[in-house]
């Protein structure tokens, strides 16, 4: 996952590996979202779901477990995945999704009314 975000601010965003979150949030678009980052939001997903299914795995999910690099990979991640929660007859089932960068202009009235 850390190896994709790298290859992804450097080569897509064309940015320096050391570049904060909010430079690199800053500089997202939905196309270079699609084109240069899917499979870590993937791998971020299944880890997620593992997670869920087991959760002593989930400890591994925590900062202290990771070297600052891996953090703010999984970080990134973390922040731009949304999930939701579907019943389906009986059974609750959480789903997960990246985020476009266009849904941060979404105001909260708007949001409020969505749900």
């Amino acid at each position: 996952m850390r190896e994709v975000f790298d290859l992804f601010v450097t080569e897509t965003l064309q940015l320096p590996i050391d570049s904060k979150l909010i430079v690199i949030n800053n500089k997202l678009t939905t196309e270079n979202l699609e084109e240069g980052i899917s499979e870590g939001f993937n791998l971020f997903i299944l880890i997620s779901k593992l997670a869920d299914d087991y959760p002593p795995a989930s400890y591994h999910l925590k900062e202290k477990t990771f070297y600052h690099d891996e953090f703010k990979a999984f970080n990134f991640f973390k922040h731009h995945t949304g999930r939701i929660e579907v019943m389906v007859g009986n059974v609750l089932t959480r789903t997960y999704f990246p985020i476009q960068p266009s849904c941060k202009y979404i105001s909260n009235a708007k949001k409020e009314s969505l749900m």
